[in-house]
C-alpha cells in the first residue's frame, strides 16, 4: 500500500507518526495549487493523510464523502479505491477517542471552540453527538455572554482567553501539537484545571487513518505508546532547583544516558555576554542578570528533544517557567538545605545565611513551577531513574 503525506510544513510530525502504524511505501509532499489537479487525476496512490493546508481545498477532487467529512467539510484522510477516491475527516474518530480515553464529560456541558475555519465545526458536530452545548466563535461580546456557562475550552490557534472569565470551567484542551504546553495550558494548569495539548488527538486521527486503509482495528495500545515514544524524542528535560542541588550534574548524566543534547543556561549566558555570572552581577546587579537570563531562556524556547538546565533563579520571572514547559517537562532537584553548599561562583549565595535565606524564598516557586519533584538526596541513579520514569508516564 502507497500512503502519501499532503503537508504544507517540513517539521511537521506527520511522517513521523504515521510510520508507528505503516511500514510500507509512503512518500511526503507539498502540493502546489498548479498541480493539484494533475496529482487527483494520476491517483497514484492509495491513500493519503492531508495536513491542515489542504483539507478544504482538495474536497473538489473527492469522489466521495463519509459523513464525518460531510458535516465537516474538510477532508484529512483519502482512500483510493479501484480509482474511486473517498475522503474523510479521521480527525473528528480522534478526537472523539481521546475524550472517551481521558475520560473528559461533555454530555450537558457547555463547551467553548474558538473558530479556525477548518475543524471547528467538525468538533462541535461531535460534541453534540456526545450530548454537550457546543458554541463556536471569536467575538468578545459572544464569549463574555456565555462565559458562566462554559465548563470546556477547546482551542486551536493563538487565540488569548482570559480563563478566570470561566467561572465553572472544568477542561481546557489546546489542539496545537507541537507545543505540548502552551501559555493557555500553563495558566489552565496553575488554576487547577484539567489541561490537554494536540498530540494526543492528533496520533488518534494518523492511528485511525491507518486502521482505514488497512481496512482493520489496529492495536489500540499501539496510540498511547505512539504519544509516549512522541514525548520521549521531543520533549524537553528541564531542571530547576537550588544552587548545588546537582543540576549540573544530573545534566551530565542524563545527556549520556539519553544520547541527547544539553544546554546549560548559565554557559549560554557567558557565551552571549563574555563576562562571568560574578562579573555580570557586579556590572549590572541581579535585574540585569534576570533580563539576560530570559533573553537566553527565550532563544531555546524552541529546543526539541535536549537537556535544559537552568540557575536556580529562573523561578523568579514566570515567563521563563512557560517558555520552559512549552517543550519541557520541569523537573525540580530537590536537595534539603543541609546538604547545599555556598560558593564564591554564585553572588546570591556565597555564604551559609544567604543559602538559607534563599532557600525558604525560593522554595515555594519551585514547588509552583514544577511538574515533578525529584529527591536528590540519596543517589544520583535514583535520581536519574526517578526522571526517566516520569518522562515516560
Amino acid at each position: 500500500m502507497r500512503i502519501g503525506i499532503l503537508q504544507d510544513n517540513p517539521h511537521s510530525w506527520h511522517t513521523e507518526v504515521n510510520a508507528f502504524f505503516h511500514d510500507g511505501e509512503s512518500f511526503t509532499m507539498a502540493l502546489p495549487e498548479t498541480e493539484t489537479g494533475s496529482f487527483f487525476a494520476e491517483r497514484e496512490f492509495d491513500g493519503l493523510i492531508v495536513s491542515d493546508a489542504y483539507k478544504q481545498k482538495i474536497l473538489p477532487y473527492m469522489d466521495r464523502l463519509d459523513s464525518t467529512a460531510e458535516y465537516a467539510q474538510a477532508v484529512d484522510c483519502v482512500i483510493n479505491h479501484e480509482g474511486v477516491l473517498t475522503g474523510y475527516n479521521t480527525g473528528l474518530y480522534g478526537f472523539r477517542d481521546f475524550l472517551f480515553v481521558k475520560d473528559i464529560p461533555v454530555r450537558k456541558r457547555t463547551v467553548y471552540l474558538t473558530d479556525d475555519g477548518v475543524n471547528t465545526a467538525g468538533y462541535a458536530r461531535v460534541i453534540s453527538q456526545l450530548g454537550g452545548t457546543p458554541v463556536a466563535g471569536d467575538d468578545p461580546q459572544m464569549i463574555k455572554d456565555i462565559a458562566e456557562q462554559v465548563q470546556v475550552i477547546v482551542r486551536a490557534g493563538e487565540q488569548d482567553l482570559d480563563l478566570g472569565m470561566f467561572p465553572k470551567l472544568e477542561t481546557v484542551i489546546d489542539l496545537d501539537v507541537e507545543r505540548f504546553r502552551t501559555k493557555l495550558l500553563s495558566e489552565a494548569k496553575h488554576l487547577d484545571k484539567k489541561a490537554y495539548g494536540g498530540l494526543e488527538i492528533f496520533v488518534r486521527q494518523i492511528w485511525s487513518a491507518n486502521c482505514l486503509f488497512q481496512g482493520k482495528t489496529l492495536d489500540p495500545f499501539a496510540a498511547e505508546e505512539c504519544v509516549r515514544e512522541m514525548k520521549r524524542r521531543h520533549r524537553n528535560i528541564v531542571l530547576i532547583g537550588m544552587p548545588t542541588s546537582g543540576k549540573t550534574t544530573m545534566t551530565s548524566i542524563l545527556a549520556e544516558r539519553l544520547h541527547k543534547p544539553y544546554v546549560e543556561i548559565d554557559d549560554e549566558i557567558v557565551k552571549k555576554t563574555g563576562f562571568s555570572i560574578p562579573e555580570l552581577f557586579e556590572r549590572y546587579q541581579e535585574e540585569g542578570f534576570r533580563k539576560i537570563e530570559s533573553e537566553c531562556i527565550y532563544e531555546h524556547r524552541n529546543d526539541d528533544g535536549v537537556i535544559i538546565s537552568c540557575g536556580g533563579g529562573v523561578i523568579k520571572n514566570e515567563e521563563n517557567l512557560k517558555w520552559l514547559s512549552e517543550r519541557g517537562l520541569i523537573f525540580w532537584m530537590d536537595r534539603d538545605l543541609e546538604k547545599l553548599f555556598p560558593s564564591d561562583t554564585r553572588p546570591l549565595s556565597n555564604s551559609m545565611d544567604s543559602l538559607k535565606e534563599m532557600y525558604e524564598e525560593r522554595r515555594p516557586l519551585y514547588e509552583k513551577y514544577a511538574d515533578v519533584r525529584v529527591d536528590n538526596n540519596t543517589t544520583l541513579e535514583a535520581t536519574a531513574e526517578a526522571i526517566l520514569e516520569a518522562m515516560t508516564n
